[in-house]
């Protein structure tokens, strides 16, 4: 196709007006880059340059900000207190346990419940001589554990008025596991179900109780308990069966369930128990004494006999 005078005019003007802008582009340069004589060459390889590497440095710039803050939160998950509301919602449960030495024996796992059948637990029958060693061994509330003064003033509140461990070089205090004051709550619930007072009385296990002692007890095991069970806030499905003979859908009571490793606890509780050390407790002189305005008042504090937790009271 042949090209007009008219055509080529504008075409030439065209090239013209582009050879002048490089050429202007170049001048403005020449202040801030050395002279080459090859402006040009220089300049266009630039501009191509330039946005295809900036895409891919801001690519690699925000990976690496994604991966730092993923980091960042994993530190901060491991690192969360019981208060830190804020991440309490997005950690799992080992993150957001109380203050407790025994954090370290923390193993959460998937365990099927079992039924309420009398023959389905060992721990369900009447009231026996070998039922109550079987619920004593459970409970194994003789344990104590050495809790340092940072915790204990998290977990109390109180130190000034804290039962310490006598001579303990470290000024640490005595704790056990709530665990096990719950199986002992429910424990009492048990002998609560058949409630022969007279039986245990004569096991000399009411000995400084009245009917009404026991009652007061029972009930507070009661407030425990339910406590626990709204703390725990257990997830797990309940579900139902059309299960023959029955007009009604029954409880599929076999259920899983997220729970924490009962083998891995009781290892700790037994390679952490100081109770066998104990050979005194140090009672202030404040404790006892009328006029005191505790725990203001200082004395010399009296040496008495260690506690004993027995199944129903705690004696000296």
């Amino acid at each position: 196709m042949a090209v007009s005078e008219e055509d080529r005019y504008s075409q030439d003007d065209v090239e013209r007006s582009v050879d002048n802008m490089h050429q202007k582009e170049d001048d403005e340069n020449d202040g801030l880059l050395p002279s080459t004589g090859r402006h040009a060459s220089v300049k266009r390889p630039m501009q191509a340059w330039f946005p295809g590497k900036l895409s891919v440095l801001l690519i690699v710039l925000n990976t690496l900000f994604l991966f730092a803050n993923t980091i960042a939160w994993t530190i901060a998950g491991r690192n969360a207190g019981p208060h830190d509301s804020k991440l309490s919602s997005c950690l799992t449960d080992s993150n957001v346990l109380p203050p407790t030495p025994a954090r370290e024996a923390v193993q959460y796992e998937l365990r099927r419940f079992t039924g309420v059948g009398a023959h389905e637990s060992e721990f369900i029958g009447p009231a026996s001589d070998e039922m109550d060693r079987k619920w004593h061994h459970l409970i194994d509330n003789g344990k104590w554990f050495a809790i340092d003064r940072e915790m204990f003033v998290r977990i109390n509140g109180n130190p000034d008025t804290g039962l310490r461990i006598p001579d303990d070089p470290e000024g640490r205090f005595f704790g056990m596991l709530q665990v096990n004051h719950q199986l002992h709550c429910v424990d009492i619930l048990r002998r609560s179900t058949w409630f022969n007072i007279k039986r245990y009385r004569d096991m000399d296990q009411f000995s400084n109780m009245t009917d009404k002692d026991v009652i007061i007890h029972t009930n507070h095991c009661l407030e425990i308990i339910r406590q626990s069970l709204q703390c725990h806030g257990d997830t797990a499905m309940l579900t139902y069966n059309w299960v023959h003979g029955h007009d009604w859908p029954q409880s599929a009571w076999r259920s899983l369930h997220s729970c924490q490793s009962w083998e891995a606890l009781n290892e700790w509780r037994a390679e952490n128990d100081i109770s066998h050390l104990v050979t005194r407790l140090e009672r202030p002189a404040w404790v006892l004494d009328p006029n005191a305005e505790a725990p203001g008042h200082r004395g010399v504090a009296e040496a008495v006999d260690p506690i004993v937790c027995r199944d129903l009271e705690c004696e000296h």
